[in-house]
């Protein structure tokens, strides 16, 4: 198991959230830090690295 944290502004909590649940993940866990959000995910070993790169994705564009 790992867990993933980012930090990135509120205004794409959507689309973080969207790319996540297409690629199975339900659960997290969202935060005020600062002026932006913190969430956390706790996801499989072998499924870490596509989390990361669905939330970079979303978050970038």
């Amino acid at each position: 198991m790992k867990k993933i944290e980012t930090i990135f502004k509120p205004s794409k909590l959507p689309a973080v959230r969207d790319a996540l649940d297409q690629i199975g993940v339900v659960a997290i866990v969202a935060e005020h830090y600062r002026p932006k959000l913190k969430v956390a995910v706790i996801v499989a070993a072998e499924k870490a690295q596509q989390v990361v790169r669905a939330i970079e994705f979303a978050a970038r564009a």
